[in-house]
């Protein structure tokens, strides 16, 4: 498994890859970035078709930008921890980025993401799932922009969190169109598992804390495209996390 480790202001990885300063240049390589009381500033150069998972724990506060060529294919699988994130995007002439981002959230954080359509025939589809636990803010801001020039571009957004708990969450989808020659949609929904999920799952003798735990396991991770072993990290967190929250309704 190709790795590569963001630690405080230190980068340092296990393959070979172009790592300059703060900037990594990725081609045709699957990756999984981990960050560990980071809030390093990374600009990522992708020429050519590449998968990415990002693990971010505690402690970690990320400012990517990313720079997609022309014909360039971007995939990014990201998992959250109480973490906020700024992210640019910058896409090329027919390139493509594929986002999926799930969180566990239990304090304030803010989740900004901007697409930038720089050329023709560009496609950004932009999903973020979050998990609020607590009567904390969770933010998600998803600004997506096609300009003039940038004729039979596509954008979709998807942003859904689930609140299990009164709290603060919001979510705001922008759509920043230049041009009529575009497709451009985005949903957004923040509220609690719906009547029938929970429904179903008592009916089985499951009980109300057993059944928001399961949900809440697919939740997170039906929205993530990983392998099983990059589930079982994520996995951890989550049941530690769980553990605490209910420590603390006892």
């Amino acid at each position: 498994m190709n790795t590569i480790q963001v630690e405080g202001s230190n980068i340092s990885s296990n393959f070979n890859v172009s790592i300059d300063n703060n900037t990594i240049t990725l081609n045709d390589v699957e990756v999984v970035i981990i960050y560990k009381k980071s809030t390093q500033k990374l600009i990522f150069n992708i020429t050519g078709n590449v998968k990415i998972f990002e693990f971010l724990n505690n402690d970690t506060s990320i400012e990517n930008i990313y720079n997609i060529d022309p014909y360039a294919n971007l995939y990014i699988n990201r998992f959250g921890n109480n973490v906020s994130i700024k992210t640019d995007v910058n896409l090329g002439y027919k390139s493509n980025i594929k986002y999926k981002y799930s969180c566990i959230n239990e304090t304030d954080n803010n989740v900004l993401i901007n697409v930038y359509h720089n050329d023709m025939e560009s496609t950004s589809k932009i999903v973020n799932y979050g998990l609020n636990m607590t009567s904390s803010k969770l933010l998600f801001l998803v600004n997506c922009t096609i300009y003039n020039k940038s004729i039979n571009s596509k954008t979709t957004q998807d942003s859904k969190i689930i609140v299990l708990k009164d709290n603060n969450s919001s979510i705001k989808p922008n759509l920043i169109i230049d041009t009529d020659l575009m497709d451009a949609t985005h949903s957004c929904y923040i509220g609690s598992f719906k009547n029938d999920e929970m429904f179903y799952l008592k009916s089985r003798g499951i009980t109300e804390k057993e059944a928001i735990k399961l949900l809440s396991k697919s939740f997170i991770l039906g929205n993530m495209d990983i392998e099983e072993n990059l589930k079982d990290m994520i996995l951890k967190i989550f049941e530690d996390v769980w553990r605490w929250k209910i420590w603390m309704m006892s």
